[in-house]
């Protein structure tokens, strides 16, 4: 199966679509590229080791593709403003606040709706990890942050649909990419950004910190303006907001 120039492979059930994706670049041939596609994951993983809570109607997949490490951190950004650009395309988007939430969270009105997961292959092959709540959000004591769906935010719409949706924003990206590099990506990611200009908290493990979201540098680091106006960049953590 093809889907938007991919070659798809498609299961029933999986334990995890990345693992799959890892497992295939293992024997991959240079050049090649590949959409790996479940209806259901047994052990869907997100960022810092945490896991993903796969319900039956939503969207799992995975990408799995060769790339220049110095171009790795760029799909963080590609990848959220890729659905992001998605969801925006449906009527319905219009009564609904869409923002991105960094590094790579796709928000409906202030609540999680998809989670990427980004890992490093064999040889040069780069996997990208997705999952849109299309139909049902989960509900769990340990979620960090509010949750959403598609369904729910009143968007009502087929996983296959959506998904050729934001391959085709994929695409169009990866081609900003390689032709102006990550400025680009980055200008049109800031303009659905969260918060921007308005104080926030950031988690690193143990650590805590809170200032004003500024921007972030040409790399996609966030930068936090502390009350003395001192400006830190920040590679890693969790960030929340007043009201979470």
């Amino acid at each position: 199966m093809n889907i938007e120039n991919w070659d798809c492979f498609y299961q029933n059930e999986v334990d995890s679509t990345n693992t799959w994706a890892l497992n295939w670049a293992e024997n991959a041939s240079s050049g090649q590229k590949a959409l790996f596609l479940a209806d259901a994951q047994t052990l869907g993983r997100g960022r810092r080791g945490r896991s993903w809570i796969s319900l039956s109607g939503n969207l799992f997949f995975s990408l799995c593709f060769e790339t220049e490490p110095a171009d790795i951190s760029a799909f963080t950004f590609i990848s959220s403003l890729s659905l992001a650009e998605a969801v925006l395309e449906y009527p319905e988007s219009q009564n609904i606040g869409v923002a991105l939430k960094w590094p790579n969270d796709v928000l409906l009105n202030g609540a999680k709706v998809s989670g990427i997961l980004i890992e490093k292959g064999a040889k040069n092959f780069l996997i990208v990890g997705i999952g849109v709540n299309i139909i049902e959000a989960p509900q769990a004591s340990n979620i960090l942050y509010p949750v959403i769906s598609l369904e729910k935010a009143g968007i009502k719409t087929d996983k296959l649909f959506f998904l050729k949706k934001f391959l085709a924003h994929w695409n169009k990206n990866i081609t900003l990419l390689k032709a102006n590099g990550i400025t680009d990506i980055l200008q049109k990611w800031l303009k659905l950004a969260y918060k921007l200009g308005e104080n926030i908290s950031i988690s690193q493990r143990e650590n805590v910190e809170s200032g004003k979201f500024i921007g972030l540098d040409d790399k996609g680091a966030l930068l936090l303006q502390k009350d003395d106006g001192v400006v830190e960049k920040k590679l890693v953590g969790d960030v929340f907001f007043d009201k979470d």
